[in-house]
């Protein structure tokens, strides 16, 4: 009589044991096992799916960041190609007027009869290189 007791406690007891021991391994397995000052133990399935999401939305976002830089670089490349066409015209536009200027001096120092003192002569040059000589 006493075995069919002990049997009647120790068979629920087992099931209930064994039933205990799967789900914690269920979980632990799903979940994984998170110790408070340790921090995550064991990775579960939805840790690993979080981990798997948050390297997926790096992956994004450095995409989406290079994709933004490489929008800003060709912005800025345009940009530097309008100013260096702008400065081609600038320099060609300025050069032109030093050639014009040139000419209009050229023209004026032609023109010019030495009568009033403007234009140098060969005796102020040679007064000029004299001084020069003995400024040093």
């Amino acid at each position: 009589m006493s075995t069919s007791l002990s049997d009647i406690i120790k068979i629920p007891a087992a099931l209930l044991i064994g039933a205990a021991i799967s789900a914690l391994i269920v979980i632990t397995s799903y979940e994984g096992l998170r110790l408070p000052l340790i921090g995550q133990v064991i990775d579960g399935r939805v840790a690993e799916a979080v981990n798997a999401a948050k390297e997926d939305l790096v992956a994004v976002a450095d995409l989406a960041a290079a994709r933004a830089e490489a929008e800003k670089l060709a912005e800025d490349l345009a940009r530097a190609e309008t100013l260096r066409q702008m400065a081609e015209r600038n320099v060609a536009a300025l050069m032109q007027q030093d050639e014009d200027d040139a000419k209009t001096i050229a023209a004026a120092q032609s023109a010019d009869d030495g009568a009033d003192g403007a234009r140098y002569t060969a005796r102020d040059i040679e007064w000029m290189r004299h001084r020069q000589r003995r400024a040093r």
